[in-house]
């Protein structure tokens, strides 16, 4: 009988060889854009962001003055490592105080521009995007009965009804036609309720997005003054 493909043992020493140089790559990588390459470093928030919405923000960093800017994410650890996570090993002075403040959905932004202008472009990046479960919504949300469903195929129809949304087809078209309330509008969701994974998803298959993106500022360092220092004005 032959021997099933599935029994094979897979080595596991050659992901881990791998593993380790894309580590050391990329603590090369960050190490490039210190001092003299840029002579600021922040340390930002970026929360639950779409990847889409973190690309066009990358593209907008690009664009600032004196040299653009770089935005790197991951690992915290290893970003900690580029830095130095001690005064020994910091490669300028207080740097691995920076690296210390990197916890959580945290990353780290490289550049030279004014402070002023790194402010702007993260108080005026905002992006409209889907909640996610857990998200609490920040407004009320209703569905006009007997109003055609225009931008949704009739096959969505079972995954609308798995959902909680009473609708009906006629002529090839999905009506929402069951009448939840005095004003002739079916809730899906109230405004500072927690949204649950199926509210979400009936929120995205409708196209209705209740999240707001944004980025915040938390830390900065810059090589002038070689030390960090706390933004408080990113809210």
């Amino acid at each position: 009988m032959p021997r099933s493909k599935r029994a094979r043992r897979l080595a596991l020493h050659g992901t881990t060889t791998k593993t380790r140089q894309e580590k050391a790559k990329m603590i090369e990588l960050v190490r490039s854009f210190l001092p003299p390459k840029h002579t600021k470093i922040y340390v930002f928030e970026y929360g639950d962001i779409r990847n889409q919405s973190l690309k066009e923000f990358r593209e907008e960093v690009k664009r600032l003055p004196e040299g653009g800017g770089r935005l790197f994410l991951g690992s915290n650890r290893v970003l900690q490592v580029a830095l130095g996570r001690s005064p020994e090993e910091a490669l300028a002075p207080e740097l691995h105080q920076l690296g210390e403040k990197l916890r959580g959905k945290r990353g780290l932004l490289f550049c030279s521009a004014p402070h002023v202008l790194v402010q702007e472009l993260f108080a005026n990046f905002e992006r409209r995007e889907y909640a996610r479960a857990g998200t609490i919504a920040p407004e009320d949300v209703r569905l006009a009965v007997g109003e055609p469903l225009e931008d949704l195929p009739a096959s969505s129809g079972p995954k609308l009804r798995e959902l909680g949304l009473p609708i009906s087809l006629r002529g090839g078209r999905l009506f929402l036609d069951v009448i939840a309330g005095p004003d002739k509008h079916f809730l899906i969701c109230s405004k500072g309720e927690i949204l649950s994974a199926e509210q979400c998803v009936l929120l995205r298959m409708l196209g209705i997005r209740l999240a707001t993106a944004r980025l915040h500022l938390r830390y900065r360092w810059d090589a002038e003054h070689c030390k960090v220092e706390e933004l408080g004005d990113q809210e």
